[in-house]
Formats: C-alpha cells, sequence, structure tokens
C-alpha cells in the first residue's frame, strides 16, 4: 500500500518533466528552424564607409543602357548576379545604408539570387537580437500581351512560410505608401502585383521623359537577361 501511494506521488513529477522535455524540444526546434541560414544566401560584405556608387552601374549598367536606349530600338543587357549584390550590399544607389531600421526592426545584409527562372530576394531581420533571414521566392514572367507577373511563390522566415503574414503587413505599407503617392500608377501595380499576383505593364521611365518597357526577361543561374524596347 505504502510504495503504491509512493508511486502515485510520482507521476505527477514524471508527467511534469515530460511536458518540460518536450517544450525544451519544441523550443530548440523552433529557434533551429526560424534561425536556418539557406545554403545559397551569400551577401557581400558592406562597405565601412559608404562611398560613391558601384562602377558596375556607373561604368558598365548605366553606359551600356543609355548608348543603346539612344538606338531607339530593343536591346538586352544581362546583370550578373554577383555584381549585383555588390550594389544593394554598398546601399548608396537606394539612398540608405546597412543595417536599416524599420521601426524598431534592423534589415540588413540583403542579397538576390537568380536562379533557373526563379529569383530569390533575402535578407536579414534583427528584432531584439535574434536575427532571421528573410527569403522572397518568385518566378516572374512575362506574358503574351507583355504583362510581368512576379509570380511570388512563397516568402520564408528561415524555414518557416510566413507568405500570408508578409502579405498582410505588406498591405499596410502599400497603402501607406499609395495614399502619400495617389497618383503614382506604378506604384499601384506593384502592390497588385506583390499583394494579388495581378499582371502589370512593366514599362518604367527612362531619359528625358521617356519611357522604357522590359519586353522579356530570362532567369539562368548567376545571371538575369533583360531585354529593354524603348517607348
Amino acid at each position: 500500500m505504502g510504495n503504491h501511494s509512493k508511486q502515485n506521488r510520482k507521476k505527477p513529477l514524471h508527467i511534469i518533466l515530460i511536458v518540460l522535455l518536450a517544450v525544451v524540444v519544441f523550443v530548440i526546434v523552433i529557434l533551429a528552424l526560424s534561425t536556418h541560414r539557406p545554403a545559397v544566401y551569400r551577401p557581400v560584405a558592406a562597405p565601412d564607409v559608404p562611398g560613391p556608387v558601384s562602377t558596375y552601374v556607373t561604368h558598365d549598367i548605366a553606359p551600356a543602357f543609355y548608348n543603346n536606349f539612344q538606338l531607339g530600338e530593343p536591346f538586352e543587357m544581362t546583370i550578373d548576379q554577383n555584381r549585383f549584390n555588390e550594389v544593394i550590399a554598398d546601399g548608396s544607389l537606394f539612398g540608405c545604408e546597412w543595417p536599416s531600421d524599420l521601426g524598431g526592426v534592423k534589415f540588413y545584409a540583403p542579397a538576390a539570387v537568380f536562379a533557373t527562372d526563379t529569383i530569390m530576394l533575402m535578407g536579414t531581420i534583427d528584432y531584439a537580437g535574434f536575427p532571421v533571414v528573410i527569403t522572397i521566392i518568385m518566378a516572374p514572367a512575362i506574358d503574351a500581351d507583355g504583362n510581368l507577373t512576379l509570380n511570388l511563390k512563397k516568402i520564408k522566415a528561415g524555414m518557416f512560410s510566413i507568405t500570408m503574414l508578409a502579405r498582410m503587413i505588406g498591405t499596410k505599407v502599400f497603402s501607406s505608401q499609395i495614399r502619400q503617392n495617389p497618383d503614382n500608377d506604378w506604384l499601384k501595380g506593384l502592390s497588385a502585383a506583390f499583394l494579388e499576383n495581378s499582371p502589370f505593364e512593366p514599362v518604367f521611365p527612362s531619359y528625358n521623359g521617356k519611357n522604357v518597357r522590359v519586353s522579356s526577361a530570362a532567369i539562368k543561374p548567376g545571371k538575369l537577361i533583360l531585354t529593354f524596347t524603348p517607348e
């Protein structure tokens, strides 16, 4: 009788220990999944002191684009993944520097990965000292009517899919920007493309008040090949 009572008194302790162990394992798994760093994520280190815009832009991309644009005919340009990552790591072209503070959340180490028919935009967010790699996976394509669809496949935090949450946050961000820029049709098109996967005309302002259209795009490992048509 006495032994049976002791065994009964031990059961609650065993249950508590099992629950605590399960909680610890769960927390470890969550941390491992959320802090997972994809092997393809290889951001370029930002310069210690921000300098002039990358020579890849000033000496290669900009002159080639301008010279071809003046001819008034379709032309092709190839964007190299590694050189492109050097540009975004610097941030000068976009008027920002890393880390960037977004309302108490730090964002830094942006990078792009060009795979077959797929673009991955990646970066690290840090909230209260807890870094998580965010990955946006897209398969952009231009249809027969010349419209661009981003084909957003997934948004991940570590190994977790947060696509729905990211779209909720994106709705607030885009709504705020559109209220500030109600006449910006390009911003409205981008918002619909991101939030609803709606196609939009890939026409962008260029030199001397003229526009340029992205008429075709091919994504290969390490390369983004774009065809531009002046309008």
